[in-house]
């Protein structure tokens, strides 16, 4: 039982940790300035 709460509280803050701390910060950069220069090329032709 207790085993099973300690494990519970491990993986959510394993993944409120990678889902917010790391790829939050990186991720949505990344694909923001990948999407947004392909999309000004061909509207400046």
């Amino acid at each position: 039982m207790i085993l099973g709460i300690i494990a519970v509280i491990i993986v959510l803050a394993g993944a409120w940790y990678f889902l917010m701390g790391h790829c939050a910060n990186t991720t949505p950069n990344n694909v923001n300035v990948d999407v947004n220069l392909p999309s000004l090329a061909p509207a400046a032709s």
